[in-house]
């Protein structure tokens, strides 16, 4: 049917009279001359076999991004002054007022005010440093593999659509980008994995027991043992306050260049301490952030002096484990067999905590309101023949 009737304009019909007042309307510029963006990644890596079955690889990578695109609002409204301020409500300039670019002229329209301009520009940078070590462990039986991430990534924006804890792809001022230099929302300094799988030696043609009878060997022969350990430490939380009074923006989406505003932080800790915590009968997963030592900043003066990303969220520990076992059926043929599989994700049932609200605007902000997987056991059977 004709479902697209009206969503395409023609060129020749020229700009329509409502293209900048009808609600959701959305400009968007790229500089005609906008550069290439482009990644370089470099990489030493060392390896040495110590012993028949044993492997070390030990590296150091990096990677620096350039030119990359940023989104902002190019039309990002300058602060109300002290002056402006101590005027009454009704006597202070307007949102629109205040925008660099009041007004566009549209032919056949006149000239139109003009709100958010929603600008991409190559004003975004990163850089990665990475100290990776590896050792694994490859035996008749036993299988090990430890993995360790010691690395540290820095840039001044997030990708769109893709930020977490409070992260966001807009600078807080669209006019001083590179102030925005900080840990990178994925920043995840200290990660570390450790992977193993143990055929148990007991049971027919294994290392003891392979003269054992057929009904014990079905009980306690031919086992495999596997496991996983997760230790990785806490991700950036960026702490931020919602411009709801309209300060600079008119609370425009991240992903249309809306101004991500921090607050400010004094001379103490931004966490909350043991002390102040037990004062208030809280735990931490209910006042992570000391909310005494943050406030909003003046309308006259909204930029917050704490960095982006500045402050790190809970470490995330786990252990899974595994037991696998395979029953022979003869009665089929040789080669039939079931095959047994148990395996408890986050097996000590360990509490880990997600990010704790970051707007400090907001009366959750420092409660965190939710946690990862509790312990999750799954069984399974599965027919070979």
């Amino acid at each position: 049917g004709n479902n697209f009737v009206g969503c395409f304009r023609r060129t020749q019909d020229g700009y329509p009279t409502n293209l900048l007042t009808s609600p959701g309307s959305v400009i968007l510029y790229m500089p005609q001359n906008l550069p290439w963006s482009y990644v370089q990644n470099w990489h030493l890596t060392v390896q040495h076999q110590l012993t028949r079955n044993t492997l070390v690889d030990v590296a150091y990578v990096g990677n620096r991004g350039t030119n990359l695109p940023i989104l902002v609002d190019y039309n990002q409204a300058r602060p109300l002054t002290a002056a402006e301020l101590a005027l009454p409500a009704a006597q202070r300039p307007s949102l629109l007022d205040r925008r660099p670019i009041q007004s566009v002229t549209i032919p056949g329209s006149g000239a139109v005010r003009v709100g958010n301009i929603t600008a991409v520009l190559p004003d975004g940078f990163s850089n990665y440093n990475a100290l990776q070590a590896k050792v694994e462990h490859r035996a008749n039986s036993l299988l090990v593999l430890n993995s360790f991430t010691w690395s540290k990534a820095i840039d001044n924006s997030s990708q769109v659509l893709e930020v977490s804890n409070g992260g966001s792809p807009n600078p807080q001022n669209a006019f001083d980008p590179r102030n925005d230099k900080g840990p990178s929302s994925f920043d995840q300094r200290f990660n570390n994995t450790t992977s193993l799988v143990w055929e148990v030696p007991f049971g027919k043609g294994r290392l003891l027991g392979g003269s054992m009878p057929a009904a014990l060997d079905a009980v306690i022969g031919g086992w495999v043992i596997s496991s996983t350990v997760s230790l990785q430490s806490g991700q950036p939380l960026n702490l931020r306050y919602a411009d709801f009074d309209q300060r600079l923006s008119d609370a425009q989406p991240d992903f249309l260049g809306g101004v991500a505003l921090r607050p400010n932080v004094g001379s103490g800790a931004v966490r909350s301490t043991e002390a102040q915590r037990n004062a208030l009968g809280l735990k931490q997963f209910e006042y992570y952030f000391d909310r005494n030592n943050i406030t909003i900043p003046t309308a006259d003066r909204p930029f917050g002096n704490i960095g982006r990303n500045a402050v790190y969220g809970f470490p995330f520990y786990q252990v899974d484990f595994g037991l696998q076992k395979n029953f022979a059926l003869r009665m089929i043929n040789e080669q039939a067999r079931v095959e047994f599989r148990t395996e408890f994700f986050n097996f000590f049932n360990r509490t880990n905590f997600s990010a704790p609200n970051t707007d400090a605007r907001s009366a959750a902000f420092g409660r965190v309101s939710g946690t990862f997987d509790p312990r999750i056991v799954q069984l399974a059977l599965k027919l070979h023949f």
